[in-house]
C-alpha cells in the first residue's frame, strides 16, 4: 500500500457511520453535534458546567446523545460497549479559564483505557494545541506514546500545519488494525 493510498483509505474510514462514538472533551459541543449526525450512540464528556450546558443546548434534538459532566477518565462508568470513534479536543474551553486544561496524566490513563475498548477498526482523533504549556506537554506525550504503539494493533499518524503562525493545532489519528 502506498502512503497516499493508505492515507486515503484511512480518511475514508473516518467518514463512515459508526455505532458508538465518544467525545472525550465536548467543550462547546461542536464535535458532539457532528458525531450526533454520524453515530447511533454518542457519549460526550466534560468536567466544566459551561461546556456541559453549551453541549446540551447544541444537541438537544438528538435523543441518542448522552452528555456527561465527568472526566473522560471515568468513561467506563458510562460506556460498556466497544467504541468505534473517539474524539479529543485537548486544551482549555474557549472563552473560559485558560488554567483549566486537560492534563497529560488524565490523557495517559484515559486514552490507554479507551484504546483497550476500541472496536476492531475503531478510530481516535486527537487535536492538541502546543501554544500553551499544558498543550506542549500533551503534544510531546502524544508524539512519544503514539510512536510506540504496537504496529500490529494500531496505526498512528501525526499531522500539523508546518507554516502556520502561533503554534497551530496538531492532529493525531489512531486506527486499530482490524482483527
Amino acid at each position: 500500500m502506498t502512503p497516499l493510498h493508505g492515507a486515503l483509505a484511512i480518511s475514508k474510514r473516518f467518514l463512515e457511520p459508526v455505532s458508538v462514538a465518544v467525545d472525550a472533551t465536548c467543550g462547546n459541543g461542536h464535535d458532539t453535534f457532528s458525531l450526533a449526525q454520524l453515530a447511533d450512540r454518542v457519549y460526550a464528556f466534560d468536567i466544566q458546567e459551561p461546556a456541559i450546558a453549551a453541549t446540551r443546548e447544541k444537541v438537544a434534538d438528538f435523543e441518542h446523545v448522552c452528555v456527561i459532566r465527568d472526566s473522560f477518565v471515568s468513561f467506563r462508568d458510562y460506556v460498556s460497549e466497544p467504541i468505534d470513534l473517539i474524539v479529543f479536543n485537548l486544551g482549555y474551553l474557549p472563552g473560559s479559564d485558560k488554567q483549566v486544561t486537560t492534563s497529560v496524566s488524565d490523557l495517559s490513563s484515559g486514552l490507554q483505557a479507551m484504546l483497550a475498548q476500541l472496536s476492531p477498526s475503531g478510530r481516535v482523533v486527537i487535536v492538541a494545541y502546543p501554544g500553551h504549556p499544558a498543550g506542549q506537554a500533551e503534544s510531546q506525550w502524544l508524539k512519544e506514546t503514539l510512536s510506540r504503539l504496537d504496529p500490529s494493533s494500531f496505526r498512528s499518524f501525526h499531522l500539523y500545519h508546518m507554516n502556520g503562525p502561533n503554534d497551530p493545532a496538531e492532529l493525531y489519528l489512531i486506527e486499530r488494525n482490524a482483527r
